[in-house]
């Protein structure tokens, strides 16, 4: 990633790609929210490599639909199309591959990660909880029916309707770019850190730490996005020390305006004897 522009590195991807590798998962937009343009030289730079995407569906109303410049999978989170949130989930995960792979695609994935330690630790993905457990032996709920959720994020997104979606998603867009430029007239904040567009989630530089300052602001009972470091151990690091924060289509200018007087008031707390 180019630390000015934040595109990414093509050379990189291609002489990766020649190497012992099976894929390329390409975020679109990408974990600091940048739109890439690069994604369109994509397929040129890894050959025959399956191009997997992760992206957001809201925002595809609007944005190039990713198998026109050469992704093989594209997969999304769609809890955000009608299915409430309760103590986490219940989450609906998407997957959509060409026509030609679709009888190729797994019922069962097995996902690896680590665990709090650092040791390896797997788990089923692709599944109903528990659905390959004798019920007998479950230790969770093992009745959540996932043909809820896609019925639920069908009928949302029926009733919305193509270009109702298209109008959420510019909403959201708008009001991302204006918080953004809000908060980067706050003396000491710096927003945006890259130079490469964004769409509604953008980066956050702030004097202190990237935790330090979601802290102060939770207690305020303001939500002020999430550090861009990965907490888990074996992370790589992030271009540089901050924060992603969003701006959904239900945000309003009452929110706007506590989010940036709270910035302000927490650096000025922290230029004062208090705060250092």
């Amino acid at each position: 990633m180019d630390p000015v522009t934040g595109a990414w590195d093509l050379g990189f991807i291609e002489r990766v790609s020649r190497q012992d590798c099976f894929g390329i998962l390409a975020p679109y937009p990408d974990h600091c929210g940048l739109l890439q343009e690069g994604v369109h030289q994509l397929r040129g730079a890894v050959g025959d490599l399956p191009i997997v995407v992760e992206t957001d569906p809201l925002l595809l109303s609007v944005l190039d639909p990713p198998g026109r410049w050469g992704a093989d999978i594209v997969v999304a989170e769609g809890q955000g199309f009608g299915i409430p949130l309760s103590y986490g989930g219940p989450l609906l995960g998407l997957m959509a591959v060409r026509r030609r792979d679709m009888r190729l695609m797994p019922g069962r994935v097995v996902g690896a990660t680590t665990d709090h330690d650092g040791r390896p630790a797997y788990t089923l993905t692709l599944q109903t909880r528990e659905q390959h457990i004798r019920r007998s032996r479950a230790t969770s709920n093992i009745c959540t029916n996932q043909s809820l959720m896609a019925l639920a994020f069908t009928v949302y997104a029926t009733l919305v309707g193509p270009r109702g979606l298209a109008r959420l998603a510019q909403e959201e867009i708008r009001k991302a770019h204006e918080i953004q430029r809000r908060l980067a007239e706050v003396p000491g904040l710096r927003s945006p850190h890259f130079r490469a567009p964004f769409a509604s989630d953008f980066t956050l530089g702030t004097p202190l730490p990237a935790r330090e300052f979601l802290s102060r602001l939770a207690r305020r009972k303001i939500l002020g996005g999430r550090p861009l470091a990965d907490p888990r151990p074996g992370s790589a690091p992030m271009p540089f020390e901050g924060l992603l924060v969003s701006a959904g289509y239900r945000v309003d200018s009452k929110a706007m305006d506590r989010y940036v007087r709270a910035a302000r008031e927490i650096l000025i707390e922290r230029s004062g004897p208090e705060g250092t």
